[in-house]
């Protein structure tokens, strides 16, 4: 829970200091020299509510005896919709030419160049020298949105008319005294060594790829060059998709861990709020109370009967409806099969010798993941966890799976039972898997990559229909029933997939088990067993 009671959280550096800030004049400034950036009212007087008003004023929080800054980084977490790309611009515009340097502390009755009355021992602001605004851009050849709005706040409105010497461009803007504002892309950020002063990063849930996180922590390091300058960089972002291990999943990560008192406060604002989904999806009243709560300030000029017309497209799923627009999961949103059903599931018994079955194999290489062989019986569709191999407690560092035990276990199983098909993941097996098929038959034995959306999509969505429809059993095994649970959806082109919901959870058992099942089903539907017509597994 946030200090003002809203869902989200909410950390700054060094709380037990009094609140000293430039925030208030820097708010004044952009009001008054800024104007808002493309859309509906692009180029009216820009216009700062109360709720994002106090977040630039933690943004400029000082250290009240010696005037420093007191945030290195600074991330706003928000809904969709609510114009964060223009924050930023803002943000960048503020960085290049505003008052967001502590120059001394006012005196009575001293006014700012631009009309700002400060009040007495106030703390009174100058602009960066030699300001370099760094803008991340996640695409090659495109500038992004943040920038286009810095374009036609410094373009139109009071500021082109009252500053000299700005040459704003459409690739990079120079600024007076020798500044620059700068938008750039992973390609470029990852060779360039500069001395920013300010970055923005906007959407910076979307960094997942190597390269997006690179160019992050690129910029990142440059902003370490200049300590006169003060450099900090601002995140905004809509919430993140949960085991994609994000930039922005990482941030609240860490903000979450100050939160709890696990780890120290080096400079991080954090800044993240939510609405509660309505428990019952199809009540559009509830949607467009929480769709409000979401907006927050902003409430009073967002659209909201479009988002509810957005969120009731049959192409949006709810869970990204949850994720942009109330900027949160619901409740099991993550879950990649609800455990409440896997788990209802349990039987007594185990396979008996000669049974007919499906083998699924997840094989790893050291101790970063696990190894698992299970099986699936014909006709019940009973899963049993033949055997797992993980790196024990203690180990050394160099620890490997035993590779021939894990061969020994697969011949075994092929001995006592009635194996119809076995499907495994070729990374760091694929000379087994050769092996196997050379011993037990290749249209037994098939390579099923599971890093492949396509397949895994597939084969997912039959394990997940079996389960929601009660058409398979299990003995509640400890170790599966774990790594179903440490499973999440994951949505891709071809369907979903099941991924991690962090990277230390294992799923190898549950992606083994999914093999399982698939091996089964298209034995069965491929006449390769006596079977009953079912739908489920027709071809």
């Amino acid at each position: 829970m946030r200090p003002d009671g809203r869902p989200g959280l909410f950390v700054r550096p060094h709380p037990e200091l009094a609140l000293v800030s430039l925030g208030f004049q820097v708010v004044d400034w952009c009001e008054t020299m800024l104007c808002h950036g493309p859309g509906d009212i692009a180029e009216e007087p820009l216009e700062i509510d109360d709720e994002l008003a106090g977040f630039v004023v933690a943004c400029y929080a000082l250290n009240p005896e010696l005037g420093r800054r007191l945030e290195s980084e600074g991330m706003l977490s928000r809904c969709k919709g609510l114009a964060k790309s223009e924050i930023a611009g803002m943000y960048a515009c503020a960085e290049a030419l505003g008052p967001v340097r502590f120059d001394h502390w006012a005196q009575r009755g001293e006014v700012s160049s631009w009309g700002y009355e400060y009040d007495e021992g106030e703390p009174v602001g100058r602009s960066v020298r030699s300001p370099f605004v760094r803008i991340l851009a996640t695409e090659e050849g495109q500038t992004g949105n943040t920038y286009d709005n810095v374009v036609m706040m410094l373009s139109k409105g009071r500021i082109a008319s009252e500053v000299p010497g700005l040459d704003v461009g459409l690739t990079r803007s120079i600024v007076p005294g020798s500044g620059k504002i700068e938008p750039c892309t992973a390609g470029s950020a990852s060779k360039d060594g500069g001395k920013e002063t300010f970055a923005v990063s906007d959407e910076p849930h979307l960094y997942v790829l190597p390269n997006l996180k690179q160019m992050y922590q690129t910029v990142s390091r440059n902003l370490t060059k200049r300590k006169a300058a003060e450099p900090w960089m601002l995140l905004t972002s809509t919430w993140f998709s949960p085991g994609e291990l994000s930039i922005a999943e990482a941030k609240h990560t860490q903000a979450k861990a100050i939160a709890d008192g696990k780890i120290k406060n080096y400079g991080l604002l954090y800044d993240h709020m939510y609405a509660e989904p309505p428990k019952n999806p199809a009540d559009d009243r509830a949607v467009l109370k929480a769709l409000r709560e979401a907006a927050g300030g902003a409430a009073g000029w967002m659209d909201h009967e479009a988002r509810l017309a957005k969120i009731r497209d049959p192409e949006t799923d709810w869970d990204d409806a949850c994720r942009y627009f109330f900027n949160t999961l619901h409740a099991a949103a993550e879950d990649y099969v609800e455990l409440v059903l896997w788990r209802a599931l349990v039987v007594e018994g185990a396979l008996a010798d000669g049974d007919s079955v499906g083998l699924g194999f997840d094989g790893s290489d050291s101790g970063g993941d696990l190894t698992a062989l299970v099986a699936v019986r014909w006709p019940d569709w009973h899963v049993e966890q033949l055997q797992s191999w993980e790196k024990p407690k203690g180990a050394k560092p160099d620890w490997r799976v035993p590779r021939l035990e894990v061969t020994d276990a697969v011949r075994a199983a092929f001995e006592r039972f009635n194996v119809v098909k076995m499907l495994a993941d070729p990374p760091y097996w694929r000379t087994e898997i050769d092996e196997w098929a050379a011993e037990f038959g290749d249209a037994k034995v098939k390579a099923y990559p599971t890093f492949s959306d396509v397949k895994m999509a597939t084969a997912g969505d039959r394990f997940v229909t079996m389960v929601r429809a009660g058409q398979l059993t299990h003995a509640g095994d400890e170790l599966l029933d774990t790594h179903v649970g440490n499973a999440r959806r994951h949505k891709t082109r071809s369907g979903f997939r099941p991924v991690k919901k962090a990277e230390r959870r294992h799923i190898d058992c549950l992606l083994a088990t999914i093999l399982a099942c698939e091996a089964l089903g298209q034995a069965v539907a491929g006449d390769e067993l006596e079977s009953d017509d079912n739908p489920v597994f027709a071809a």
